[in-house]
């Protein structure tokens, strides 16, 4: 009850998704810059990324991205310290704590990646 009044008094949650679309802005920007087809998908500050050169809206066109390009971009994220979900059928969240050094921490980290 203590964090739900707190976040209540807070009010993250614009904050959260100016960062969100801040940051799924530049990954898509990244992927275009080195030429890979990849979907991004953000609501509030949700997103998922998906390597695909097709629209990603439901779980049977999510099956028919390329999971093992995602796995190893993974892994590269794990090596820079930027912790995204182990799957692409996850999704990832920019949250209260989050702020702009970690946006740019993280672009950098996806620029790199992609390239």
């Amino acid at each position: 009850i203590a964090a739900l009044r707190a976040l209540k008094r807070r009010n993250p949650y614009a904050r959260m998704e100016k960062l969100a679309k801040s940051l799924t802005r530049e990954i898509a920007r990244a992927a275009s810059q080195h030429g890979t087809a990849l979907v991004v998908n953000q609501i509030g500050g949700l997103f998922t990324m998906f390597f695909s050169d097709q629209a990603v809206v439901d779980y049977q066109s999510a099956k028919r991205t390329d999971t093992k390009k995602y796995a190893k971009f993974f892994q590269n994220l794990l090596k820079k310290e930027v912790y995204f979900p182990p799957s692409n059928f996850e999704a990832c969240f920019v949250s209260a704590s989050h702020g702009s050094q970690d946006i740019e921490k993280t672009v950098t980290a996806i620029t790199q990646s992609l390239a």
